[in-house]
C-alpha cells in the first residue's frame, strides 16, 4: 500500500511539473553570422541579428518556435557590402538534461526565409531571399522562468550560399 501511495506521489509530482513546463515563452536572440553567396564567389562578409522569438513548450523537452529578425549591422569594405534585411523562421527546439539543476543541450531544426543583398569588390551584385532549412545546437540553461542558450546557429543554408555563425538567446515564460 504504502509503495502505491509513494508511486502515485511521483507520477503526480511529474505530471505537476510537466504541466508547469508547458506553455508560452517569448524572448530576444543575437546571432553573429558569417554570409557567404554562391552568386558572388570568394565572397564573406560577418553581420549581426537581432530577434524576436516566440515560442510554445509542449512538453519539459519539446518547443515550438518563431523568430522574427532583423540585421543590426551591414559590413561594407572597400566596394564590397553585405547586409541582412529581414529574417523569419520557424523550429522544432529539443532539449537534453544534463542535470538536475537546468542546464541541458539543445538542439534546434526548421525553416526560415532570410533576405539578405550585398556586392563583392568587382561590384557583382546578389541577393538571397529564399527559403531553407536551419538548424543549431548548442548548451542551455534554465532557471526559474528564464532560459539562457549559447549555441551555433546556420539559419540559410541553399545552394553554395549560407548564413551561419554563434547565438545566444534569452527567453522569459508566462
Amino acid at each position: 500500500m504504502m509503495k502505491k501511495k509513494i508511486a502515485l506521489g511521483l507520477a503526480a509530482m511529474a505530471i505537476g511539473s510537466s504541466a508547469m513546463a508547458q506553455g508560452f515563452y517569448a524572448g530576444i536572440g543575437y546571432n553573429s553570422l558569417e554570409l557567404t553567396s554562391g552568386a558572388a564567389p570568394g565572397f564573406k562578409a560577418d553581420v549581426d541579428m537581432l530577434s524576436g522569438i516566440l515560442g510554445y513548450r509542449l512538453n519539459p523537452n519539446l518547443a515550438l518556435e518563431g523568430r522574427l529578425g532583423v540585421g543590426v549591422n551591414d559590413e561594407s569594405f572597400g566596394l564590397a557590402r553585405a547586409e541582412l534585411d529581414s529574417y523569419i523562421g520557424a523550429n522544432v527546439v529539443g532539449s537534453l538534461p544534463l542535470s538536475p539543476n537546468g542546464l541541458s543541450l539543445y538542439g534546434t531544426v526548421g525553416y526560415g526565409f532570410a533576405d539578405f543583398t550585398g556586392r563583392n569588390a568587382a561590384g557583382l551584385g546578389f541577393r538571397d531571399d529564399e527559403g531553407s532549412v536551419n538548424y543549431g545546437a548548442g548548451v542551455q540553461y534554465a532557471t526559474g522562468p528564464y532560459t539562457f542558450r549559447l549555441g551555433y546557429e546556420n539559419l540559410y543554408d541553399k545552394g553554395s550560399s549560407e548564413a551561419d555563425g554563434f547565438a545566444i538567446t534569452g527567453t522569459y515564460a508566462f
